[in-house]
């Protein structure tokens, strides 16, 4: 009798482990991402400016449509491997980043709830605005965890 319960037990037991295996399979089969996209970039364009400030760096700047709240713009310096940030509000129209040195940069554009958009390249002009307006999508995207 014993040996019949410690097997009842056994069986109990390997049933319960497999349907633990099984639910959780489930709940991550089931587990999903919403998520938004930046869907416009637009293409560089360069304004020359004039003074004292200019005369040894740049920006970005640009207009913004659909922002959330706040978002960031990292900015990756191709030859110093160096990173700046720069954080927005995003219940206004326009944007400007902080001053940077002139070069080639790698840009992220943040947002939470977005996916993280990059511009592999982008040139910061010595003495230039360079205007790039974003756009934030509003469609909801949904994919699995």
């Amino acid at each position: 009798m014993t040996s019949l319960k410690k097997n009842a037990t056994l069986a109990g037991l390997a049933l319960l482990i497999a349907f633990s295996f099984f639910l959780s399979a489930h709940l991550a089969a089931e587990a999903r991402i919403k998520f938004k996209e930046v869907d416009a970039v637009s293409k560089p364009e360069y304004l020359q400016r004039k003074g004292e400030l200019w005369k040894a760096q740049g920006r970005l700047v640009g207009t913004i449509e659909n922002a959330p709240d706040s978002f960031t713009i990292v900015f990756i310096h191709k030859v110093k491997n160096t990173s700046l940030e720069s954080k927005h509000n995003g219940h206004l129209s326009v944007y400007e980043s902080i001053w940077l040195v002139p070069g080639k940069y790698e840009v992220h554009i943040k947002a939470d709830g977005f996916e993280t958009y990059r511009v592999r390249e982008l040139e910061i002009k010595q003495g230039c605005d360079c205007i790039m307006n974003i756009t934030f999508g509003k469609k909801v995207y949904d994919r699995p965890a």
